[in-house]
């Protein structure tokens, strides 16, 4: 069984929300808003056609709303609802495992790690662009002018007026403001 699967065993079980939870509950839609397109694409990585995505994601939906009292609040709600997605999925495959359309469960586990390791690129980026966002001008531009552009150290020197050194020194500790600030900047309390 998958980590996925120990996290958000499925059951067909409905909780009532108890009175204490409802102040919980505000947090739901706009967390589902922020992450229902990245929910949906995922899905349609794991199943063939754009109407079983459809199904399985309306099915998803329902489950994060039964299972929101133990989802805690600030943590990584896409990691969560992904879970939950990957478990109707595989539900799914089982419900439909005569269809020679659908993937078989070694393709599934392909496919989610493949979707994981993307996940975990586009954080980076995000944390990427904030971090660029937090640089001064100069900084900016030449990071710009040598990632962008793709300007020599050389080139870069005589746009600036400076010594070839001077510029790889600054572009260096550029580099390392951008490292420390993506390794300290987390996305994922999502």
């Amino acid at each position: 069984m998958s980590l996925c699967g120990e996290l958000f065993p499925m059951t067909n079980k409905i909780e009532i929300v108890n009175e204490s939870d409802g102040e919980k509950y505000k947090h739901f839609l706009p967390l589902l808003l922020e992450h229902k397109d990245r929910v949906y694409g995922y899905i349609l990585t794991l199943v063939p056609r754009p109407n079983v995505a459809d199904d399985i994601m309306q099915d998803t939906v329902l489950v994060m709303w039964e299972k929101f009292s133990d989802f805690k609040v600030g943590t990584n709600f896409y990691g969560w609802a992904k879970c939950i997605a990957l478990n109707k999925v595989r539900e799914y495959r089982r419900n439909t495992s005569k269809s020679p359309l659908i993937f078989d469960e070694e393709v599934i586990d392909r496919l989610n790690t493949e979707t994981e390791s993307n996940t975990e690129n586009n954080q980076a980026l995000e944390r990427l662009e904030t971090c660029l966002k937090a640089l001064s001008k100069v900084e900016a531009k030449l990071i710009e002018l040598r990632f962008v552009d793709k300007a020599t150290i050389k080139k870069i020197a005589e746009y600036w007026g400076k010594a070839p050194g001077s510029v790889y020194r600054q572009m260096s500790k550029i580099i390392f403001k951008l490292r420390e600030c993506i390794s300290r900047k987390p996305v994922g309390l999502e």
